[in-house]
Protein backbone atom coordinates (compact mmCIF):
# COMPACT_ATOMS: atom_id res chain seq x y z
CA UNK A 1 0.00 0.00 0.00
CA UNK A 2 3.29 2.44 0.76
CA UNK A 3 5.07 1.46 -2.34
CA UNK A 4 1.68 2.07 -4.40
CA UNK A 5 0.37 5.34 -3.17
CA UNK A 6 3.59 7.50 -4.05
CA UNK A 7 3.27 5.67 -8.16
CA UNK A 8 0.20 6.86 -8.76
CA UNK A 9 0.70 10.62 -6.82
CA UNK A 10 3.70 10.52 -9.29
CA UNK A 11 1.38 9.44 -12.40
CA UNK A 12 -1.39 11.71 -11.74
CA UNK A 13 1.63 14.83 -11.07
CA UNK A 14 3.19 13.70 -14.71
CA UNK A 15 -0.71 13.95 -16.20
CA UNK A 16 -0.86 17.46 -15.09
CA UNK A 17 2.01 18.74 -16.44
CA UNK A 18 1.38 17.23 -20.09
CA UNK A 19 -2.20 19.08 -19.59
CA UNK A 20 -0.19 22.32 -18.46
CA UNK A 21 2.18 21.95 -20.95
CA UNK A 22 0.20 21.19 -23.87
CA UNK A 23 -1.13 24.86 -24.77
CA UNK A 24 2.84 25.25 -25.45
CA UNK A 25 2.61 22.79 -28.33
CA UNK A 26 0.74 24.22 -31.46
CA UNK A 27 -0.26 21.01 -33.31
CA UNK A 28 1.59 20.20 -36.96
CA UNK A 29 -0.05 22.86 -39.19
CA UNK A 30 -1.78 21.07 -42.54
CA UNK A 31 0.11 21.22 -45.64
CA UNK A 32 -1.74 23.14 -48.30
CA UNK A 33 -3.40 21.33 -50.39
CA UNK A 34 -2.14 22.75 -54.08
CA UNK A 35 -5.35 23.38 -55.82
CA UNK A 36 -5.90 21.01 -59.41
CA UNK A 37 -4.93 22.26 -62.31
CA UNK A 38 -7.09 21.74 -65.25
CA UNK A 39 -5.21 21.72 -68.97
CA UNK A 40 -6.55 23.90 -71.34
CA UNK A 41 -8.28 22.08 -74.24
CA UNK A 42 -6.10 22.26 -77.31
CA UNK A 43 -7.77 23.10 -80.47
CA UNK A 44 -6.40 23.93 -83.84
CA UNK A 45 -6.57 27.24 -84.61
CA UNK A 46 -9.31 28.51 -87.14
CA UNK A 47 -7.98 29.02 -90.66
CA UNK A 48 -9.05 32.32 -91.78
CA UNK A 49 -9.69 33.28 -95.11
CA UNK A 50 -8.01 35.89 -97.05
CA UNK A 51 -8.94 39.06 -96.69
CA UNK A 52 -11.26 41.17 -99.38
CA UNK A 53 -9.12 43.85 -101.20
CA UNK A 54 -11.74 46.48 -100.83
CA UNK A 55 -10.13 47.30 -104.36
CA UNK A 56 -12.35 46.29 -107.17
CA UNK A 57 -11.55 47.48 -110.42
CA UNK A 58 -8.36 47.10 -112.44
CA UNK A 59 -7.05 48.72 -115.84
CA UNK A 60 -4.15 47.57 -117.53
CA UNK A 61 -2.39 48.03 -120.78
CA UNK A 62 -0.42 45.13 -122.34
CA UNK A 63 1.45 43.95 -124.82
CA UNK A 64 1.53 40.80 -126.70
CA UNK A 65 3.43 38.46 -128.73
CA UNK A 66 1.58 36.53 -130.36
CA UNK A 67 3.74 34.55 -132.20
CA UNK A 68 4.76 35.43 -134.70
CA UNK A 69 2.41 38.56 -134.43
CA UNK A 70 2.54 41.44 -132.08
CA UNK A 71 -0.28 43.52 -130.68
CA UNK A 72 -1.72 45.65 -127.75
CA UNK A 73 -4.52 45.99 -125.54
CA UNK A 74 -6.27 48.00 -123.14
CA UNK A 75 -8.31 45.87 -120.41
CA UNK A 76 -10.83 46.80 -117.39
CA UNK A 77 -11.44 43.98 -114.88
CA UNK A 78 -13.62 43.63 -112.05
CA UNK A 79 -13.91 41.47 -108.75
CA UNK A 80 -16.50 39.02 -107.68
CA UNK A 81 -15.79 38.16 -103.88
CA UNK A 82 -12.45 36.51 -103.28
CA UNK A 83 -11.16 34.74 -105.95
CA UNK A 84 -13.16 36.22 -109.40
CA UNK A 85 -12.71 38.93 -111.83
CA UNK A 86 -14.38 39.38 -115.26
CA UNK A 87 -13.04 41.37 -117.54
CA UNK A 88 -13.64 42.92 -121.08
CA UNK A 89 -10.86 44.58 -123.47
CA UNK A 90 -10.06 46.03 -127.14
CA UNK A 91 -6.72 44.56 -128.61
CA UNK A 92 -5.25 45.90 -131.62
CA UNK A 93 -2.88 43.83 -133.61
CA UNK A 94 0.00 45.52 -135.53
CA UNK A 95 0.64 44.87 -139.41
CA UNK A 96 3.64 43.59 -141.30
CA UNK A 97 5.30 46.90 -142.86
CA UNK A 98 3.80 47.38 -146.15
CA UNK A 99 0.30 46.13 -145.68
CA UNK A 100 -0.95 49.15 -142.56
CA UNK A 101 -3.95 49.05 -145.22
CA UNK A 102 -5.10 46.05 -143.61
CA UNK A 103 -5.93 47.18 -140.26
CA UNK A 104 -7.13 44.24 -137.37
CA UNK A 105 -8.97 44.81 -134.16
CA UNK A 106 -10.85 42.81 -131.04
CA UNK A 107 -12.57 42.53 -128.46
CA UNK A 108 -12.00 39.94 -125.72
CA UNK A 109 -14.40 38.92 -123.04
CA UNK A 110 -12.51 37.05 -120.31
CA UNK A 111 -12.71 35.63 -116.84
CA UNK A 112 -9.98 35.14 -114.10
CA UNK A 113 -9.89 32.67 -110.96
CA UNK A 114 -7.25 33.18 -108.62
CA UNK A 115 -5.47 31.54 -106.21
CA UNK A 116 -5.05 33.77 -103.31
CA UNK A 117 -7.08 36.76 -103.90
CA UNK A 118 -8.27 39.47 -106.64
CA UNK A 119 -5.31 41.22 -108.64
CA UNK A 120 -2.46 39.24 -106.23
CA UNK A 121 -0.42 36.41 -107.46
CA UNK A 122 -1.42 33.24 -110.17
CA UNK A 123 -4.27 33.29 -111.71
CA UNK A 124 -5.85 30.97 -114.43
CA UNK A 125 -7.71 32.56 -117.64
CA UNK A 126 -10.09 31.89 -120.12
CA UNK A 127 -10.96 34.43 -122.69
CA UNK A 128 -13.16 34.51 -126.19
CA UNK A 129 -12.04 37.33 -128.51
CA UNK A 130 -13.91 38.53 -131.52
CA UNK A 131 -11.14 39.88 -134.25
CA UNK A 132 -12.15 41.96 -137.21
CA UNK A 133 -9.75 42.72 -140.58
CA UNK A 134 -10.81 45.30 -142.59
CA UNK A 135 -9.69 47.29 -145.16
CA UNK A 136 -8.83 51.13 -143.94
CA UNK A 137 -11.03 52.32 -147.05
CA UNK A 138 -13.10 50.30 -147.13
CA UNK A 139 -14.18 48.59 -143.79
CA UNK A 140 -17.10 47.03 -145.18
CA UNK A 141 -14.70 44.16 -146.45
CA UNK A 142 -13.43 42.48 -143.87
CA UNK A 143 -12.61 39.02 -142.27
CA UNK A 144 -14.34 38.08 -138.69
CA UNK A 145 -12.48 35.61 -136.90
CA UNK A 146 -13.36 34.18 -132.73
CA UNK A 147 -10.58 32.92 -130.99
CA UNK A 148 -11.21 30.97 -127.43
CA UNK A 149 -8.15 30.86 -125.57
CA UNK A 150 -6.81 29.89 -122.20
CA UNK A 151 -4.26 31.12 -120.13
CA UNK A 152 -2.35 30.71 -116.88
CA UNK A 153 -0.66 34.13 -115.15
CA UNK A 154 0.71 36.32 -112.53
CA UNK A 155 0.13 39.67 -111.13
CA UNK A 156 1.75 41.83 -108.39
CA UNK A 157 -0.11 44.21 -106.82
CA UNK A 158 1.74 47.43 -104.59
CA UNK A 159 -0.64 48.88 -101.64
CA UNK A 160 -0.39 52.18 -103.88
CA UNK A 161 -2.46 50.66 -106.59
CA UNK A 162 0.45 49.85 -109.40
CA UNK A 163 0.01 46.80 -110.53
CA UNK A 164 2.41 44.51 -113.08
CA UNK A 165 2.07 41.14 -114.31
CA UNK A 166 2.01 38.89 -117.22
CA UNK A 167 0.58 34.96 -118.48
CA UNK A 168 1.06 32.54 -121.09
CA UNK A 169 -0.96 30.64 -122.92
CA UNK A 170 -2.76 29.14 -126.07
CA UNK A 171 -5.77 30.99 -128.61
CA UNK A 172 -7.47 29.04 -131.34
CA UNK A 173 -8.37 31.60 -134.20
CA UNK A 174 -11.47 30.02 -136.56
CA UNK A 175 -12.93 32.22 -138.98
CA UNK A 176 -16.11 32.84 -139.45
CA UNK A 177 -17.30 35.43 -141.76
CA UNK A 178 -15.31 36.41 -145.06
CA UNK A 179 -15.82 38.73 -147.50
CA UNK A 180 -13.55 36.99 -150.12
CA UNK A 181 -12.46 40.28 -151.02
CA UNK A 182 -9.94 40.82 -148.43
CA UNK A 183 -6.72 39.01 -147.22
CA UNK A 184 -5.50 37.91 -150.73
CA UNK A 185 -2.09 36.47 -148.31
CA UNK A 186 -3.48 35.43 -145.33
CA UNK A 187 -0.25 35.09 -143.62
CA UNK A 188 -0.51 39.21 -143.44
CA UNK A 189 -3.86 39.01 -141.80
CA UNK A 190 -2.62 38.81 -138.11
CA UNK A 191 -5.47 39.41 -136.25
CA UNK A 192 -7.89 37.06 -137.86
CA UNK A 193 -5.23 33.86 -137.96
CA UNK A 194 -6.46 30.54 -138.14
CA UNK A 195 -5.59 27.78 -135.96
CA UNK A 196 -3.34 27.34 -132.80
CA UNK A 197 -1.42 31.07 -131.54
CA UNK A 198 1.12 30.89 -128.49
CA UNK A 199 0.53 34.16 -126.75
CA UNK A 200 2.47 35.74 -123.97
CA UNK A 201 1.44 38.64 -122.41
CA UNK A 202 3.02 41.68 -120.42
CA UNK A 203 0.68 43.69 -118.91
CA UNK A 204 0.75 47.13 -116.50
CA UNK A 205 -2.21 49.02 -115.19
CA UNK A 206 -3.75 50.38 -111.61
CA UNK A 207 -6.15 48.98 -109.09
CA UNK A 208 -8.91 50.93 -107.34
Amino acid sequence: MSTSRPTARWIGCGLSLAALLAPLHPARAAEPVEPATTEPATTEPAKTKPPIDPRRNSVTLGTQAKIPDWSSSLTVQRAFGRRVTLGVGVEYGYQAPGYWHLQGVGETLSGQLWLSRTFHGVFVEGSMTLAHQFLVRLPSLSITAVAPGLALGYRWTHRSGLTVGGSAGLRWGRVVQDSGLVCSRPKYCTSVREGPQTRISLDIGYVF
